[in-house]
């Protein structure tokens, strides 16, 4: 996905991991496009979450993993599992969900106020010069 500057959310495309191995949870590729079956449905949910980042200012190419998980009715759901807010590699949960719950946006809000930075980088006092 991408987020431009305007606010507009673009979906840039949509895959399956192959995994294997022993464990069966080594990486072994993707088949691009996702199967038809859900592509739809992780579509409209990483539309969901993008336009949500991109409310809070997230710019530029990030990547949100699903796993999907089909009923007995053939019906797939879709479970975000991963936000990745960089080119490549996992954001950290904890980061994930500060910046989901706005604790990350206050923070840097405060970084920008010379008075309180201080109390955001854990000092005794404010920084001089």
């Amino acid at each position: 996905m991408r987020a431009l500057p305007d606010g507009t959310v673009e979906l840039l495309s949509t895959h399956d991991q192959l995994l294997g191995g022993k464990s069966g949870q080594k990486y072994l590729g993707c088949v691009f496009p996702a199967d038809s079956g859900y592509a739809s449905a992780i579509a409209k949910a990483a539309m969901v979450i993008g336009r949500h980042l991109a409310g809070f200012g997230v710019l530029g190419r990030f990547g949100v993993d699903f796993v999907v998980v089909q009923d007995d009715s053939g019906a797939w759901t879709p479970y975000a599992i991963e936000l990745n807010l960089r080119k490549g590699g996992t954001t950290h949960p904890f980061l994930t969900l500060q910046f989901l719950t706005r604790e990350l946006r206050r923070r840097a809000r405060s970084l920008c106020d010379p008075e309180r930075q201080h109390q955001v980088l854990g000092r005794d006092r404010p920084p001089r010069g």
